[in-house]
């Protein structure tokens, strides 16, 4: 590997800042007591059940959801259902832990463990990475990249809307793990064509593969940004991304015959028919008898959902049960005035970036981030124009990059975060409607903001061509 460049002091006393404001202000929220962190909703009990491990809650029964507050004190437990639990990359996080808890017991220590240890984890790999990360800019003569990455790390990765999840069960963590470790790798395999940060490009594609079943194709829309942007400069790239993504993918259709992975599919099908097929096309009843959904569940069709049915899908609306996804997804594309309204709602959905729905404070009563925990939420609220900005904010900065003709590595950042943001929240709509669509989407934000640290590595190289270093 090539030396570091010669920079000045100042300019390393600045990366080397930027680093530990990166870490301070992740161990800020990950750290702090009562514990910080998005309310236990049953998406978590999916994930914790495959470790048999659930809120010590005396008189609650384990899978008991608590919207109104995380919880930190977790134990084993024998008595979940054998089809609860759904695989996620993320346990590349949480199985570390589970197992050290299990052997920390068998030496001899208490059966109740805190989840803040978790997060204390997500935030230590992160580090190392970031550290890695920047070591590897800096031998491959990039500080403004390596510039750009630290600070877009601590305003956008760090910001609470991602960190919130580390104290969490929630699959999210490993999404946003997946989506930085496989872009930034991406483009550093791009730029170096190391061997190991090929590897490290996949296993971050892997992860973002399999985290959820929606982010199953982005890798491999990611590998097309690199070969249409930079062609064969870009294979390296593109092939890492691919060969992640379809060892992820490979995990995620497994994943999917689960049983519980089928009762999620079925909830998410009837989001996406009530909430978006149905309110949107010109004739809904018709619609409704096109894929098979009997007219007394399509009367239910509005922004609720299937939480406007009286009582579980299979008994309040048995007909969704036959009903084809791929049908039901066809019958939207092929009217393109109901494509178009359903894609014009999406800002609606978007934003907050934090969600207001669920607690955030351990043994509060729906306690939203406190002040000493600044976020960009702050600034975007739930503002539909603002969330319009985000979305077209990566599409512009690549039309920048394209019309003042720079360069490859610009070209293929900027690429890539234009494809997150247009992806992630289409394939958030077709596949579970506007339920829950910000923590869904949200990394289209992270890609949108993630963006502007183009021009920023831009503006940074631009001073040390002038002779600033």
């Amino acid at each position: 590997m090539s030396q570091p460049v010669n920079l000045p002091r100042w300019f390393r006393a600045l990366l080397l800042l930027l680093a530990l404001l990166t870490c301070a202000r992740g161990a800020w929220l990950v750290l702090h007591r009562p514990l910080i962190g998005l309310a236990n909703s049953y998406d978590e009990v999916r994930y914790s059940s495959c470790f048999n491990l659930a809120p010590i809650r005396p008189g609650v029964p384990p899978a008991e959801f608590n919207p109104q507050a995380p919880l930190r004190v977790f134990g084993f437990y024998d008595g979940f259902p054998a089809d609860v639990c759904v695989g996620t990359s993320d346990l590349l996080f949480t199985a570390p832990i589970a197992y050290g808890w299990k052997l920390t017991e068998a030496l001899g220590a208490a059966p109740a463990h805190s989840i803040g240890k978790l997060g204390a984890w997500r935030l230590l790999v992160w580090s190392m990475l970031l550290a890695w990360f920047t070591r590897a800019w800096l031998a491959s003569k990039r500080p403004d990249a390596a510039f750009a990455m630290l600070a877009c790390t601590g305003l956008v990765f760090f910001d609470p809307g991602n960190t919130v999840l580390f104290n969490t069960w929630y699959a999210e963590p490993a999404a946003t793990f997946g989506l930085y470790l496989g872009c930034v790798g991406a483009l550093l395999t791009f730029q170096t064509n190391r061997r190991l940060i090929w590897w490290a490009t996949a296993l971050g594609s892997a992860m973002l593969a399999a985290s959820k079943m929606q982010h199953v194709m982005l890798p491999l829309l990611l590998a097309f940004a690199c070969i249409a942007v930079a062609r064969r400069a870009g294979r390296a790239a593109a092939l890492a991304l691919m060969f992640g993504g379809l060892i992820g993918a490979m995990f995620s259709i497994a994943n999917g015959t689960r049983p519980a992975s089928r009762g999620i599919e079925l909830a998410n099908r009837g989001n996406f028919v009530l909430m978006v097929l149905l309110p949107n096309v010109d004739d809904p009843l018709q619609v409704a008898k096109n894929i098979g959904l009997s007219a007394a569940c399509a009367a239910h069709a509005g922004p609720h959902g299937i939480w406007a049915l009286q009582g579980p899908i299979e008994q309040s609306c048995p007909s969704l049960a036959n009903v084809s996804s791929a049908h039901a997804w066809a019958s939207l594309i092929g009217e393109q005035a109901a494509l178009a309204r359903s894609l014009g709602n999406i800002p609606y959905s978007l934003l907050p970036w934090v969600s207001n729905d669920l607690g955030m404070v351990e043994g509060g009563n729906y306690l939203h981030l406190p002040v000493s925990q600044w976020s960009l939420d702050r600034l975007f609220g739930n503002d539909p124009n603002v969330a319009r900005l985000l979305l077209a904010l990566p599409w512009l900065v690549f039309l920048g990059v394209l019309l003042i003709r720079a360069g490859p590595l610009a070209r293929v950042a900027a690429a890539m975060c234009a494809v997150v943001a247009l992806e992630v929240p289409v394939v958030a709509m077709f596949g579970d409607g506007y339920s829950d669509f910000a923590k869904h989407a949200q990394l289209a934000i992270v890609a949108s903001l993630a963006s502007l640290s183009i021009p920023l590595a831009a503006i940074a190289q631009r001073w040390f061509d002038r002779g600033g270093g």
